[in-house]
């Protein structure tokens, strides 16, 4: 039944994200964020984080949208516990800048550049410039190495793309507009740390406001501010698909990416635990987050790849690139926010095996319009709006919708969700 049009729920923009040293608290206790920050993480490591959640939280662990973990439910009290655990372990490190790499960065035979070398450039380049230190929480470096899991598809205020011209490595350097991305410059390889380090330290001098993102800059002041570094562009890069396989997936030589996902990106300690465990049986050693919610495992044995991918798919996690749960980003909803006025995940599972026959391959299910887990488009969204979902094709969650549907019309009348 369609639903009368009703208020869209307010919600609150904090201008920062939590953190291991600056928590945040929401529904269900404080929320600590933990940044590898493209590291390897070990099966001993998972293993920590799987006994600090059960612990000192409440057991369940979120793979994030930017290649974070986060610990849930955890209290004040617990804090300073929580905190001596990662320490022990090396993951409650120093704040620096924000950058983003891809899961197979510095390992991937595909790359064009080392994504990895190049994000230890642009941190050096970025923590070695005093008048970039106050960049807001949020702004965001992508770097991407021109690989196989291409990051096209990963916001950034900034974002540093590896491409090929006339047969030579560049970096292509494009920063956030509210319209899409916009290519600023092709950098050679060796310069473009710097020249994205300069641009973010015009970028502090041009913003409108202390909370200003790139997008927020207006256009005339970027183009100011483009001619005063002298950068010139000369194609914008052709985009390219996204692809977020799981399963076994070879990256080069003898060495296989095992690609596993949890619905929504929520795991719980004891699969954490189990899955540290059948991969240290297995003789794998490494791991990496990604930023589709998910973890590849790495190792250069196949028997092990499928052995890990055979009880990973038995212990439900998703092994299968097309399971329609990987197609959708929920946030926590009423479980774990404040502001949201739905179920969405309930929602999210019930309208699962409705996507493919709605020629849906991305799609959004949000607790508000403020749309933590999915800042992008996507071919559907859904939005909490007093208890009933707002209905937006081919947009954000802060897109204006085309109707309204009641919760309970999801799996039973999916029709409803077409475009009008």
């Amino acid at each position: 039944m369609i639903q009368p049009i009703p208020r869209i729920d307010p919600f609150s923009v904090r201008g920062w994200c939590p953190s291991s040293a600056r928590p945040m608290q929401t529904g269900d206790g404080l929320i600590v964020r933990v940044s590898p920050r493209g590291r390897s993480l070990s099966t001993g490591d998972l293993a920590a984080i799987a006994d600090i959640a059960e612990r000192h939280g409440n057991g369940l662990i979120d793979l994030t949208r930017r290649a974070n973990i986060q610990l849930r439910g955890i209290t004040e009290r617990s804090l300073p516990h929580v905190w001596q655990e990662l320490t022990r372990i090396g993951l409650l490190g120093a704040e620096t800048a924000n950058i983003l790499v891809g899961p197979l960065a510095g390992v991937d035979a595909h790359e064009i550049v080392d994504a990895r070398r190049l994000a230890d450039a642009l941190e050096a380049a970025v923590v070695g410039n005093p008048s970039i230190a106050a960049l807001p929480d949020k702004f965001s470096f992508v770097v991407d190495g021109g690989g196989r899991l291409p990051l096209d598809d990963v916001g950034g205020d900034m974002c540093l793309r590896a491409v090929r011209i006339d047969g030579n490595a560049v970096v292509a350097l494009t920063v956030d507009r509210p319209g899409g991305t916009r290519l600023v410059a092709n950098c050679a390889v060796e310069d473009a740390a710097a020249v994205a380090a300069d641009l973010a330290a015009r970028y502090l001098r041009l913003r409108p406001h202390t909370g200003a993102r790139m997008r927020d800059v207006p256009e005339g002041a970027v183009d100011a501010l483009l001619a005063d570094a002298r950068l010139r562009a000369i194609d914008m890069p052709s985009p390219r698909p996204a692809q977020h396989p799981l399963g076994p997936v070879r990256i080069g030589g003898d060495l296989v990416a095992v690609g596993l996902a949890a619905a929504f990106g929520r795991l719980a300690s004891d699969e954490v635990h189990g899955l540290a465990d059948c991969a240290s049986r297995s003789g794998i050693a490494a791991f990496r987050v990604s930023p589709w919610r998910s973890l590849y495992a790495l190792t250069d044995d196949d028997t092990a790849a499928r052995a890990l991918t055979t009880w990973s798919a038995a212990a439900g996690l998703i092994t299968d690139t097309h399971d329609p749960l990987h197609l959708i980003d929920a946030c926590p909803g009423t479980s774990g926010c404040s502001s949201a006025s739905v179920d969405t995940r309930l929602a999210a599972r019930a309208l699962a095996p409705s996507l493919r026959a709605l020629g849906v391959s991305t799609c959004h299910v949000s607790g508000c319009s403020k749309g933590c887990a999915r800042s992008t488009a996507a071919d559907l969204t859904l939005v909490g709006a007093s208890g009933t979902f707002a209905v937006i094709h081919q947009g954000t969650a802060r897109s204006a919708p085309s109707r309204f549907v009641h919760p309970g019309d999801l799996a039973s009348h999916p029709h409803l969700l077409k475009p009008v």
